[in-house]
C-alpha cells in the first residue's frame, strides 16, 4: 500500500509541471490547452506557483520512494 501512495504522488508531481509547461504555453502563444473544456490558467503566477508544487511533490516522492526501497 505504501508503494501505491508514492506512485501517486509522485504522478501528482509530473501532473504539476506538465501543468506548469501548459500554463506556460497558453500565456506566451495565446493558445487554449487544457482538458475537457477547462483550460489550463494562462498566468505567470499560476505557473510559478505549479512548478514549486510540482517539484516539492516530486522531491517528497522520490525520497518516500527512496526510503521505503532501502
Amino acid at each position: 500500500m505504501k508503494n501505491f501512495i508514492i506512485v501517486v504522488i509522485q504522478i501528482a508531481g509530473v501532473a504539476f509541471i506538465i501543468a506548469f509547461f501548459l500554463s506556460l504555453l497558453n500565456y506566451f502563444f495565446d493558445w487554449h490547452l487544457g482538458m475537457y473544456d477547462a483550460e489550463v490558467p494562462a498566468e505567470p503566477e499560476f505557473a510559478v506557483v505549479i512548478l514549486v508544487l510540482g517539484l516539492v511533490t516530486s522531491g517528497l516522492g522520490y525520497f518516500l520512494d527512496k526510503k521505503v526501497s532501502t
